[in-house]
């Protein structure tokens, strides 16, 4: 039981990370795109920068929170938690990353939801 534990643990930390770099490299596109926008002459490159900096947060959390997850495994119900939550708040910018980052990072989010809750649902049926 341990070991499907620490391998939903490990694949979440995975998908969480890789993730969080497809966030990152989505903002480099959007903000390459909308200079070569604006170099070109189309108004409006406010909003996209805006966009780019909410992909870059996105991102370097979604990567830190993956790393809490691998160094403090007792509190995956929370990394979990904040991972989906994360992936919901993408949604907003650039429709999630391009839909594969909001596709990992909601997936890891779960993983690491189940991997805690998994457990826990286990012993309540063993108990009497």
């Amino acid at each position: 039981m341990a070991d499907s534990q620490a391998s939903f643990s490990k694949t979440a930390v995975s998908l969480g990370i890789l993730g969080g770099l497809v966030y990152l490299i989505a903002a480099l596109i959007v903000f390459v795109a909308s200079t070569v926008a604006f170099l070109i002459g189309v108004p409006s490159l406010l909003p996209h920068f805006g966009t780019v900096a909410g992909l870059v947060i996105v991102g370097v959390l979604t990567v830190v929170f993956s790393y809490l997850l691998r160094r403090q495994p007792e509190l995956a119900l929370f990394w979990g938690i904040l991972l989906v939550v994360l992936a919901l708040v993408s949604l907003s910018l650039a429709f999630g990353g391009f839909v594969i980052a909001f596709l990992l990072t909601l997936v890891a989010g779960i993983l690491a939801i189940s991997s805690k809750l998994g457990p826990m649902a286990s012993a309540l049926q063993k108990a009497p």
